[in-house]
């Protein structure tokens, strides 16, 4: 089976009108990622913290479970909400990690975008390169949207 993918567009500021791909890493990567986060939160000796992730990912699992009972309209909400909780937890990390671990571990989060450079053939695509963002939020949307996509096996788990 292919890795998932997301285009994302960007519509404000200096990047509007931009796309950019996000391909999920290999669930052997993404377990080396995962496990390296946790370690550089751990390595920054905000390791007492890792009781609360712990807890918010325990959480998270309980929603996702949740999300999938139910009836049909709020299921949705209730994935959605789990989904943003999760990626919230994953966020805190990166900030909480020691600052070498989570600039390596940004880096190959970024490695796996593409910037579709022709807005008129979306099939060219090519490695991002530095000064392809130009906004500081774009550069934390596309963060953002880059952990959602590789996080994903937290709502399939529930399912």
């Amino acid at each position: 089976m292919a890795r998932k993918q997301k285009t994302v567009s960007l519509n404000k500021g200096r990047d509007k009108g931009k796309r950019f791909i996000i391909t999920e890493m290999s669930a052997a990567q993404i377990d080396r990622w995962s496990l390296r986060l946790l370690n550089g939160v751990y390595g920054s000796g905000k390791g007492a913290e890792l009781s609360q992730i712990g807890s918010a990912a325990a959480m998270a699992q309980i929603l996702f479970a949740a999300a999938g009972k139910g009836n049909e309209e709020n299921t949705s909400v209730d994935k959605d909400n789990a989904s943003k909780a999760v990626e919230a937890m994953f966020m805190d990390m990166l900030i909480k990690a020691d600052p070498a671990v989570s600039e390596v571990l940004q880096a190959e989060l970024m490695a796996q975008v593409q910037i579709m450079p022709s807005p008129s053939d979306p099939t060219v695509t090519r490695a991002l390169e530095e000064d392809d963002i130009e906004e500081l939020s774009s550069i934390s949307k596309i963060r953002a949207e880059a952990i959602k996509i590789n996080i994903d096996f937290f709502t399939d788990a529930a399912e």
